[in-house]
């Protein structure tokens, strides 16, 4: 009997791997974990389309309700931007045949955003009134879009895995 029919019949627990030996590629060329390189990947993708909704809507939304009470306009001004951009990157649903794709990129990117608060944080740990700027931005412009997306893609996710 050859080597792989006695391992795949095995009992036995591959064994455990360092993140970055699940990118490297096998002798067939073929990379051994798509699905974590390609929501990598796409998470940059998703913070692009984020990024690019603020910077469209920002203008229009100060002009409408820029003139009310500050708490609607700052609501409205967070709110509106990550809706819509979460909509947008759930009308790419369809396009993954593997529906993790998109669930695992909200991961990364929640990764890669606390691992920028964290550093941020840190790096500006004597200038109270910059931390105090970035603490603000992040309240209203970067913790919508995160549980917004989130809250998006894992509920359907899940609708997708009990149907």
């Amino acid at each position: 009997m050859s080597d792989r029919y006695m391992q795949e019949n095995t009992q036995e627990k591959p064994p455990k791997r360092k993140f970055w030996q699940n990118l490297l590629i096998m002798d067939s060329g073929d990379l051994k974990r798509l699905l974590s390189l390609s929501s990598m990947m796409l998470s940059f993708a998703l913070i692009i389309v984020y990024i690019v909704a603020y910077l469209l809507l920002m203008t229009l939304l100060d002009r409408i309700f820029g003139q009310g009470p500050v708490l609607l306009a700052n609501l409205a001004e967070s709110l509106i931007p990550a809706l819509i951009a979460t909509a947008v990157i759930m009308l790419t649903w369809p396009i993954f045949r593997d529906k993790r794709v998109l669930p695992a990129a909200f991961l990364w990117m929640t990764f890669f955003i606390l691992l920028l608060f964290i550093t941020v944080l840190i790096a500006l740990r004597n200038d109270a009134a910059a931390r105090n700027a970035f603490l603000y931005t992040c309240l209203w412009d970067v913790l919508p879009s995160l549980i917004i997306g989130n809250l998006a893609v894992w509920l359907k996710y899940r609708a997708f895995i009990y149907l």
